[in-house]
C-alpha cells in the first residue's frame, strides 16, 4: 500500500470490507447467484425474504472480499501472528449461515400446506401455473 494514499483513494484499500466501492458490484453478484440457485426473481419474493437475501448477499460479498485479501497475503504475518483480519472473518462466516438459515426458512414459509416456492409464486403473484 503506498504511503499516504487517501481514504477513498483505491491504493489505500486493504482488504475491502469496508469499502462501498468494493463490496456493491460483489454483493450484486452474489445476489444474482443466489436467485438463480432459488430459480426466483427479487420482486417474487417478500420483504423480508428481501431484506435476508440482500443482507446474505451483502455478507458473502464480504466473505468474498476477505477470502481474496488472505490468498493474498495469508492467514498468518511475518511474526507469526493470526491477521486480524480473521476476527472479522470468524464472525461474517457465522452470519452468513445465521441469514442461510433465515433467508431458507423464510422461503420454505412463503408457501402453504408444503406447497413449494414456485407453485406458491405462481398461484400467489399469476404465471405459467394459473388457471
Amino acid at each position: 500500500m503506498p504511503k499516504g494514499a487517501a481514504p477513498g483513494n483505491p491504493n489505500a484499500a486493504k482488504h475491502g470490507l469496508a469499502s462501498e466501492r468494493q463490496i456493491r458490484p460483489a454483493a450484486a453478484r452474489q445476489r444474482r447467484n443466489l436467485l438463480r440457485q432459488f430459480g426466483t426473481r427479487s420482486r417474487d419474493l417478500s420483504p423480508a425474504a428481501r431484506a435476508y437475501l440482500n443482507l446474505l448477499a451483502r455478507t458473502t460479498a464480504k466473505i468474498e472480499l476477505a477470502d481474496a485479501w488472505l490468498a493474498e497475503h495469508g492467514m498468518i504475518d511475518e511474526h507469526g501472528e493470526v491477521a486480524p483480519i480473521m476476527r472479522v472473518y470468524v464472525s461474517l462466516t457465522n452470519s452468513a449461515r445465521l441469514l442461510t438459515q433465515r433467508l431458507e426458512q423464510e422461503l420454505r414459509t412463503a408457501g402453504e400446506d408444503g406447497e413449494d416456492l414456485s407453485a406458491y409464486l405462481a398461484r400467489a403473484y399469476g404465471g405459467e401455473g394459473d388457471s
